[in-house]
């Protein structure tokens, strides 16, 4: 309702405590919309490691847009592809 502005007036900071209730209740499409805020910075600061949790969380839960999303996301800053190697 609020991140739309149905019936109400447009509320980015109230839709996403709203999706983070409904998140917090195991709403699949509530993390992935908390994952495209946290990455855009729309209601929330931008944090891309919180959203790529909630992308995360979402594909856990089934959402194939989220698997999508992770799939074509490059990997965070300084994350390694393989394990360092033991050096023997």
């Amino acid at each position: 309702m609020y991140a739309e502005g149905r019936g109400v007036p447009e509320n980015q900071k109230v839709a996403a405590k709203q999706f983070a209730a409904a998140a917090e209740l195991g709403d699949a499409k509530a993390h992935f919309r908390l994952g495209q805020m946290f990455r855009a910075g729309v209601g929330v600061p931008v944090d891309v490691a919180v959203s790529t949790e909630h992308y995360r969380h979402a594909a856990e839960l089934g959402f194939a847009p989220a698997e999508d999303v992770l799939r074509k996301q490059p990997p965070p800053t300084g994350a390694r592809s393989r394990p360092p190697s033991s050096g023997r």
